[in-house]
């Protein structure tokens, strides 16, 4: 057991062993002791018993996709990353402060550099670990997919669960809730993530051209064939393809595809070589494959072969408390791409919006949000703006679900105000007296100004500020983004 004074830093690599020792030795007030790691295969039979206060992780050359190695190193080890990553890397760098790594430096590294980084982390690790537990039990966010549901976590589990390994995925859900967003949201989240990700839809090509699609065709194969084709098995190669609708497949490519998934071999149309392929696949269809399988449209042994892993996307029916969330992340979307000024609904208009029951479930309400946009100015949507399909559906009874993390940062917003002209006490409930005292401004300037307060408070540390403003980071990044205020934050 390491002496509770000492910080543990554990070092994976071997490039930076210099000027870590550097730090070491000359700032012997930070009491660090470092452990040494040569490479992160070593890692997992390395810190057993550690308890490490700080992990150096130094960005292997090879490795592409600093994201998901980080995400292994946290598998392994939970402390707060910071990545030492090599020159020409800093794209995939930053890539990795918004999967949850502290912070990150560029080699070759400054000796100040490093100190202040190390200081930094060591001081907030407090901080890092209670907003880590806090993001990992209630995540607004995971890739492109959005919500905070119970069973929206169960699915970011899942996806966290199977992204590491090669093992087969078959997604189930109806039309419009995500199904393509779920596959890409596991080979980004995997080793293969450097490597491409094919995406086909089986129920989009004639039966007659799918088999050249998939597994491409030689030069005079048949008819119109005036050039070799590559399929979508060996443009995945090393990588993941993704067949959606695959239930949509003519049983005779079902036998073909079958074949092809257990020896990972493809021959081209009117070809001889056998092109070996490493592929990880991962299907979805929106139809009940269980009852297509009964009823003789899709092969029982293909089914099973597919059907490693389930996953189910839920319709927004059954998480309704995400839809204004994802009404907010449309909004700023299309208000972004069209120059608009929208920057909330109205209350009516999110309780209409709120009980409707989006039979095109995120889809759908991506295209409405999209047209309101398009169609409407203003800086509130109102309910004169919605469509009539919305406006005819009967209101649900049951309260409307608020913004996360909203209403706790408006009513903060009021204490700061409150503060800045000169009350003597500050408390998240300000007396009337007070209030009586401030200028009203409007509610986003007040969100607004508390968001740079915050940020400037924490020298731009996104992490720290939301720990202050008691809302999640994914809360906090979108509203950075609104209010463009990415220069001020780190």
């Amino acid at each position: 057991m390491k002496d509770a004074k000492v910080s543990l830093v554990l070092h994976v690599g071997m490039r930076n062993t210099a000027v870590v020792d550097a730090v070491i030795a000359r700032h012997p007030e930070l009491k660090l002791e470092r452990i040494s790691i040569s490479s992160v295969d070593e890692l997992s039979s390395s810190v057993a018993g550690m308890s490490p206060d700080l992990i150096l992780l130094e960005q292997d050359k090879r490795e592409g996709n600093s994201a998901a190695l980080c995400s292994l190193v946290e598998s392994i080890c939970d402390a707060p990353i910071l990545l030492l990553a090599h020159q020409g890397a800093v794209e995939s760098a930053l890539q990795t402060l918004r999967g949850g790594v502290y912070n990150y430096l560029t080699e070759p590294l400054a000796e100040g550099g490093l100190y202040a980084a190390i200081s930094d982390a060591l001081r907030m690790k407090s901080v890092w670990r209670e907003t880590r537990e806090n993001s990992h039990a209630r995540l607004s966010s995971f890739g492109r997919l959005i919500g905070s549901a119970p069973c929206m976590q169960a699915l970011y589990e899942t996806i966290k669960s199977v992204s590491m390994t090669d093992a087969t995925v078959f997604v189930q859900g109806p039309s419009g809730t995500g199904k393509e967003l779920v596959a890409r949201a596991i080979h980004d989240s995997s080793l293969r993530a450097s490597n491409a990700f094919i995406a086909i839809n089986c129920g989009a090509i004639p039966p007659t051209l799918l088999e050249s699609e998939l597994f491409g065709h030689e030069r005079g194969a048949f008819t119109g064939a005036v050039s070799r084709s590559v399929g979508k098995f060996e443009q995945a190669n090393n990588g993941t393809l993704f067949l959606d609708e695959v239930t949509e497949l003519p049983l005779d490519l079902q036998v073909k595809l079958l074949r092809i998934i257990q020896e990972m071999q493809v021959v081209r149309i009117g070809g001889k070589d056998v092109i070996p392929v490493d592929v990880r696949l991962v299907c979805a269809s929106n139809r009940d494959v269980a009852r297509e399988v009964r009823e003789g449209r899709f092969r029982e042994d293909l089914y099973y072969r597919l059907n490693v892993v389930p996953v189910k996307t839920p319709p927004l029916t059954e998480r309704r408390q995400d839809i204004p969330l994802l009404l907010d992340h449309f909004l700023n979307t299309f208000t972004s791409k069209y120059k608009k000024y929208f920057y909330e609904f109205s209350s009516q208009s999110l309780r209409r919006l709120s009980s409707y029951d989006w039979p095109g479930n995120v889809r759908e309400m991506e295209n409405m949000i999209e047209r309101i946009v398009v169609l409407h100015n203003g800086a509130v949507v109102e309910e004169k703006f919605l469509p009539e399909e919305v406006l005819v559906q009967p209101l649900r009874e049951e309260e409307i679900p608020g913004f996360p993390g909203e209403m706790a940062l408006a009513g903060k917003s009021s204490a700061f105000i409150a503060s800045s002209q000169g009350s003597d006490t500050v408390s998240d409930g300000v007396e009337q007296s007070q209030l009586q005292r401030t200028e009203i401004l409007p509610l986003w300037k007040l969100e607004l100004n508390m968001i740079k307060a915050a940020l400037a408070e924490t020298r731009g540390n996104v992490i720290a500020a939301s720990k202050l403003l008691e809302i999640g980071q994914a809360t906090l990044y979108r509203k950075i983004k609104r209010y463009n205020l990415d220069s001020e934050k780190t």
